[in-house]
């Protein structure tokens, strides 16, 4: 990937990044005001209107973290299930150690299934799993040009990435402008790791071949729990990726504009809640309202007359 194209994506990359963890930090962040409110008796708060909002923001707060220690649960049994998988064949495991120095510290699993699955897991101690079919159809260059790929989602910690993003913005908030932000960045993390397996191999052409060969044996696939090397299937991905490949551009590509509405959406949002919580002193860590119902309340109390 050229210098100047190379710092386009990583721009685009970080954009979408922020534009899928903007809405989760706003939540966080109007939850833990409204906590503290809350736990002062400040009387916004207690209100109804106050206090459904407060419900709505705790649930928000509950799918998050939800999401996050399911992740987690997920990531260790695919880890336990990977650790039972047989290991490549010693030669060619050489082969391609030989061909990819980087492979030194990263394992080399076979997945006994008949689908063009190629994916990598693990961050503290990185796998790839190869499927057998991958194997037996894929060519000496194809083969260490489609582990070249896979070594480049492991140095650019793009499972690591997608795994935070998942946790924090769950199935993209079940809203499409976010949805389609979650394509957009598998797209970009694929585009990236084609570049460094080129720059791995100097072979193009190897790792065009392979996804050729992967594409016309698409059928139902085992989905992989992490980043492939067919996109989970998406034949609109792979037949752009072999575009660029072959052609060194992109077809169709152009500006993202729904990114920068939803950018700019967000911020106006952001803006507009600051200004508002200014204007509101109960907002803010000191509530500057009268107290005029509280959580605690109890009976009056009046003190005792002694004689």
């Amino acid at each position: 990937m050229h210098k100047p194209r190379q710092d386009r994506a990583l721009k685009h990359i970080a954009l979408i990044v922020i534009a899928l963890i903007w809405p989760t930090l706003l939540l966080l962040t109007m939850f833990v005001i409204g906590l503290n409110g809350w736990l002062r008796d400040c009387p916004m708060w207690l209100e109804p209107a106050g206090a459904l909002a407060l419900s709505l923001l705790l649930c928000a707060t509950a799918v998050i973290v939800m999401g996050l220690l399911r992740n987690i649960r997920n990531n260790q049994q695919i880890s336990w299930r990977i650790d039972g998988l047989p290991r490549l064949e010693q030669a060619t495991a050489a082969q391609l150690h030989s061909a990819l120095p980087g492979l030194k510290a990263v394992g080399l699993r076979v997945w006994v299934c008949d689908a063009p699955l190629a994916f990598t897991t693990g961050r503290r101690s990185p796998v790839i799993v190869l499927s057998n079919w991958l194997l037996e159809n894929l060519d000496h260059e194809e083969l260490i040009a489609t582990v070249a790929h896979e070594l480049a989602h492991i140095q650019g910690r793009d499972s690591l990435l997608l795994f935070w993003l998942h946790s924090l913005c769950p199935h993209g908030w079940w809203l499409r402008p976010l949805r389609h932000q979650l394509q957009q960045l598998n797209l970009l993390l694929e585009k990236r790791a084609d570049s460094t397996s080129i720059a791995l191999t100097g072979q193009p052409m190897a790792l065009a071949s392979a996804l050729v060969k992967a594409g016309r044996h698409l059928t139902v696939p085992p989905v992989a729990p992490m980043l492939s090397l067919t996109g989970n299937s998406n034949t609109t991905l792979l037949r752009q990726r072999v575009s660029l490949l072959l052609n060194g551009h992109e077809a169709g590509g152009g500006a993202d504009w729904s990114l920068g509405l939803l950018l700019a959406g967000f911020l106006s949002v952001t803006l507009l809640l600051t200004a508002y919580a200014q204007a509101k002193p109960c907002l803010g860590w000191q509530c500057d309202l009268p107290t005029a119902t509280s959580r605690h309340s109890t009976a009056p109390h009046f003190p005792s007359i002694t004689q």
